[in-house]
């Protein structure tokens, strides 16, 4: 039986073999260390939670404050919110 987890045939005929990636793996290789999050501004929940307009809209995802404002405005989607396709 071969692996459980899907291959990947890349243009070079090179297998490709995809793993999931711990948490902790990933805060070794992609994740910044403590000492660069140590210089990184601090924010609340409730003051992210502040900013929940589309005018002024922030998001946490995986610990990280991001202002998505421009995105949001920008979006094909936004003019037609709430509508089913």
């Amino acid at each position: 039986a071969g692996p459980s987890y899907p291959l990947h045939l890349s243009r070079d005929a090179m297998v490709y073999e995809h793993r999931p990636l711990s948490l902790e793996d990933a805060r070794k290789t992609y994740l910044p260390s403590d000492d660069e999050r140590a210089y990184w501004p601090k924010f609340t929940r409730e003051h992210v939670a502040t900013h929940a307009t589309l005018k002024d809209g922030w998001c946490v995802i995986h610990e990280r404050v991001y202002d998505i404002t421009l995105f949001a405005i920008t979006h094909p989607g936004f003019h037609n919110a709430g509508q089913v396709s």
